[in-house]
């Protein structure tokens, strides 16, 4: 059935000792969560303030300290750094560890009407994204929340990843961090909902080998949050186009809801989308975006590059 999570304490702290982990790891495949089509019934996850902590604004602060720059991760992984995952046991299985890489979605983090759960994240990395919604997250619902970036050495980063198509290795994606010599390229978000293709060569083999499952970002609802102080509100970015069966075939994030949210401080853009179809923005209200001598938008659509 559903499981509810009520909040008491005024402060947590999440973080992960593995350097190339989020804080906190939702990715890869849940027992018991989401949707069960031989009995048509769907299970949910929510983590909501106690009564007496959704009194109040900001009540409950969560920590998410984090190595890497990603606070929580949701989505589809072969990489999952949560030590009870269930991939870990079926990952030497081939076909039969395929099953366990999706995730279920249907997770909520609800702060209520006075918005009581605040997210405040603390990167190690050049870069830092809040919540990250990794390849093949749905029915994610980030609602009523204040995130905010308590690293101001980030809050100014606004380089995108970017896709390029060679034809010896097909569509490569940059990964959200890049190294070249000395210089490191990354951004910061409050929410990113992001699509692509592993990054490194001999996982987008493992990819290939296993048929893991193509999977933009669709059905999630970030509404009703208070962003600020990073490049950008929210980013979300689709694979673009991939090459499958001999055609070009759009894969896009969709169906996806960015409705009520308060954004500012942002240094580029309080909503950037790319890649992105069938999806609403509607009622958001974004100020003080400062550019300085880059061009700043109060929600951009399209691409870079």
């Amino acid at each position: 059935g559903n499981v509810t999570f009520e909040l008491i304490d005024a402060q947590y702290t999440v973080t992960n000792s593995n350097f190339n982990a989020p804080a906190w790891d939702f990715r890869s495949y849940i027992l018991n969560l989401g949707f069960n089509p031989d009995l048509n019934t769907t299970n949910t996850i929510t983590w909501k303030p106690s009564t007496q902590r959704s009194l109040s604004k900001g009540s409950i602060t969560i920590n998410l300290v984090t190595n890497s720059g990603k606070g929580i991760a949701f989505g589809q992984s072969t990489k999952p750094t949560n030590p009870y995952a269930v991939f870990t046991e079926f990952q030497t299985k081939g076909s039969l560890a395929r099953k366990y890489v999706n995730s279920p979605g249907y997770i909520t983090f609800d702060g209520g009407s006075q918005k009581s759960i605040k997210f405040r994240l603390v990167s190690y990395s050049k870069g830092g994204q809040a919540i990250f919604l990794g390849p093949g997250s749905h029915h994610i619902q980030i609602k009523n929340c204040i995130i905010e970036n308590a690293t101001s050495s980030i809050s100014d980063k606004v380089w995108l990843p970017m896709t390029s198509y060679s034809p010896v290795y097909g569509f490569t994606y940059q990964p959200d961090t890049l190294v070249q010599g000395a210089n490191v390229f990354s951004y910061s978000a409050g929410i990113v909902s992001r699509s692509y293709l592993p990054y490194d060569q001999i996982e987008r083999e493992q990819y290939s080998l296993m048929a893991i499952d193509t999977l933009p970002n669709t059905n999630n609802v970030f509404e009703g949050n208070e962003i600020y102080g990073f490049g950008y509100g929210i980013v979300s970015l689709g694979y673009g186009q991939l090459w499958r069966d001999n055609n070009y075939i759009k894969y896009y994030n969709s169906n996806n809801t960015y409705a009520n949210n308060v954004i500012y401080n942002a240094k580029r853009a309080g909503i950037y989308l790319g890649y992105e179809q069938n999806s609403q923005i509607v009622g958001n209200r974004i100020y003080n975006v400062n550019g300085g001598s880059i061009a700043a938008y109060g929600i951009a659509l399209g691409g870079d590059g």
